[in-house]
């Protein structure tokens, strides 16, 4: 028996849904293909899997579940990226959900354990191919026809075009996706906003959560949403943004502070870091190691005038001023990491004024790591007896 399964991030494009329910799922509703789709359940894992629906009958593609992939990302005030060689998002989104609902089909009888998983990498996608083992823990055997008749992305685009008489194949990506935006791909992606404008707005909410914690949040890389709906002229995403920021009836200015600790000194043998007499790990000033981050609302106001009003005292109150740049995220730099550090560690503490509100977060202990490594920090201006490096 023949199973197709999907699992949604809930924040696909509009165009790929209505593609979908138009060519994809009539074709398996005459061929009567099992199709079943599933959506994460929750943000936690014990929140398991949800299925959306289940039918040798399709009527349609459900395009949400309760939990959606955008929520995390707002709530986690960051944006899709790679981790350790990894799309760590499409793992949780979709891989993981994969992954429980093949077991569970598996464990029911009603897939072989031995089961052919077919998957679409195109031909010059062989490198996806490698690393899908490390996606995936059923057994299994993986086939991937397109690579193995060498079956590039155009010739598959070319391929739909033609056999769906002329009607062009919306590509299938988050909104929010980080990949869609390569310097070829950036006029397709401009029209695409163009006609999704929606999806541009929600691309640009999310990343503008991300940036007011960390400027090099960007959503694509090197190049910002923000910044490439204004060079690409998108009119209808920076119109309806601008609207969306005029509404907002909360507005938070938030404060994060971070301490870029010194190196542990690991033990050539072991390669476990070493300790010192008072049982302390050992570290190397001269070396950066991890990173310890805060994150508290400052103020919360009801508008985003009284939030740069917050923003502009606090400006006074360090000396400084109110800035903003291509990311349109007005912010107050107390203290910023230098170009060239030679001394760890160091500290940064920064403002900057957001739609919506945030949750406090904090490494255990970060407060008094705060204070040793600004102890340190004096010192090294001259003057001043350090507190113990307590790390």
């Amino acid at each position: 028996m023949e199973l197709e399964i999907m699992a949604v991030t809930g924040d696909e494009y509009r165009s790929t849904i209505e593609a979908a329910n138009t060519y994809l799922v009539p074709m398996l509703r005459v061929n009567g293909i099992r199709f079943l789709q599933v959506a994460r359940g929750g943000q936690a894992t014990h929140n398991g899997y949800d299925v959306l629906a289940d039918s040798v009958s399709p009527s349609e593609l459900v395009p949400r579940g309760a939990w959606h992939l955008g929520e995390e990302m707002e709530q986690a005030l960051t944006v899709p990226q790679i981790v350790s060689g990894r799309r760590l998002c499409s793992y949780r989104a979709k891989g993981e959900v994969l992954d429980s609902a093949i077991a569970d089909e598996i464990t029911a009888g009603r897939v072989a354990s031995d089961f052919r998983h077919v998957i679409a990498f195109a031909a010059e996608e062989k490198w996806r191919a490698k690393r899908d083992s490390s996606y995936t823990t059923n057994a299994r055997h993986p086939w991937y026809p397109l690579i193995e008749k060498r079956r590039d992305r155009t010739w598959c685009a070319g391929y739909l075009k033609r056999v769906l008489k002329g009607f062009v194949y919306p590509r299938s990506c988050c909104v929010i996706c980080c990949f869609q935006a390569p310097r070829a791909g950036r006029s397709a992606l401009a029209a695409r906003w163009h006609a999704e404008p929606e999806a541009g707005v929600y691309a640009l909410h999310v990343e503008r959560r991300a940036l007011s914690i960390n400027r090099r949040m960007r959503l694509f890389g090197s190049l910002s949403a923000a910044e490439f709906v204004r060079s690409r002229g998108i009119d209808a995403v920076i119109e309806l943004a601008d609207a969306q920021l005029a509404e907002a009836t909360t507005w938070t200015v938030v404060e994060t502070r971070r301490v870029y600790r010194p190196a542990s000194i690991k033990d050539p043998t072991t390669g476990k870091s070493q300790r010192g007499r008072d049982g302390r790990t050992v570290k190397d000033p001269t070396r950066k190691g991890d990173t310890w981050r805060s994150i508290r609302p400052h103020v919360v106001t009801d508008t985003r005038e009284d939030g740069l009003a917050a923003l502009t005292q606090l400006a006074h109150v360090h000396d400084t001023l109110v800035w903003t740049e291509a990311d349109q995220v007005p912010r107050v730099d107390v203290r910023v990491l230098p170009n060239r550090p030679r001394e760890w560690p160091i500290t940064t503490h920064e403002y900057a004024l957001m739609p919506g509100v945030i949750d406090a977060k904090e490494h255990a202990g970060f407060d008094r790591e705060w204070r040793a490594a600004r102890s340190r920090e004096v010192v090294r201006g001259g003057g001043a007896t350090p507190l113990p490096l307590a790390m």
